[in-house]
């Protein structure tokens, strides 16, 4: 995972039962804030898994996608009160250029749930539970066609933008 955990409200907190459950999970993952920092450490210790867990801080943008590119699966967070339905984060659209399964977690009803669902590129969930029950179909996933995802591209977002401003 790259990017803010907002102090809490990105479900982060889901995942970490799930690797207690799940040795072989090592989590990567870059934040800016304090805060994040310190929730972190905090789950950390809750569940001992500070053998499994690499914390990255104020990574470039650059060191990112290369943090993105090497992981086997992308963890996509949103809110899991729906409070997220009306915003995508530019994180999917970057996540889904790196083609990798998108383990996304927040409430099923957002927007972001029915783009990985809707194209394949992974799945959703809002519970440890579903998060165990996606862990385990990952190896069966195949990624979508090129051809399926190429609209969310920047160019082709761009198009479509200077399109709609004429």
């Amino acid at each position: 995972y790259c990017g803010s955990l907002y102090g809490g409200i990105r479900p982060i907190h889901l995942i970490f039962p799930v690797l207690v459950e799940r040795p072989s999970i090592i989590l990567d993952i870059a934040v800016f804030d304090k805060i994040d920092l310190d929730l972190l450490s905090s789950l950390i210790t809750k569940y001992g898994v500070a053998d499994r867990v690499n914390v990255f801080q104020n990574l470039t943008f650059n060191e990112s996608l290369e943090l993105e590119k090497k992981s086997d699966v992308l963890l996509f967070l949103n809110t899991l009160d729906g409070s997220g339905k009306g915003v995508l984060s530019g994180k999917l659209f970057e996540y889904m250029q790196c083609r990798k399964f998108i383990l996304g977690i927040g409430h099923h009803k957002d927007e972001a749930s029915q783009l990985i669902e809707t194209f394949g590129l992974g799945g959703y969930a809002n519970n440890r539970e579903e998060v165990l029950q996606l862990l385990n179909k990952i190896d069966e996933w195949k990624e979508p066609p090129p051809e399926k995802i190429t609209i969310f591209s920047r160019e082709n977002q761009a198009k479509k933008l200077a399109a709609k401003k004429k």
